[in-house]
């Protein structure tokens, strides 16, 4: 449990549909559609062996969620091929936020 009273960890896929549904705050009420980008987004980056994301949970419900974006690029003479982790999208549902969680959240994905 995190100081401030929420649990927040690294996304698992058991956690997929608390996710699409909180993102309607940020991508829309379309549910199908959010499943869809969420699935293009982070499940199906080519760079990644998985979707990228931290959680915060309280009493286990998502509510809030920071994602991360891999690209791969290569770079030098060598052609030294690298992944570089970018910030996606953070949503965090409207009855929870002004309580730091998107700092926390960002915290947890640095450390």
């Amino acid at each position: 449990m995190d100081s401030s009273g929420y649990d927040v960890i690294p996304y698992r896929t058991e956690f997929r549909p608390q996710v699409v549904s909180l993102m309607q705050y940020l991508w829309g009420k379309d549910l199908d559609c959010n499943s869809a980008y969420f699935k293009w987004k982070y499940e199906d980056n080519p760079h990644a062996e998985s979707a990228l994301g931290i959680v915060a949970l309280n009493k286990g419900k998502v509510v809030g969620f920071r994602g991360y974006f891999a690209i791969g690029f290569e770079a030098g003479e060598r052609n030294s091929k690298i992944v570089i982790l970018f910030p996606g999208d953070t949503c965090v549902d409207p009855a929870y936020r002004r309580v730091g969680l998107s700092v926390i959240m960002g915290r947890l994905a640095m450390k």
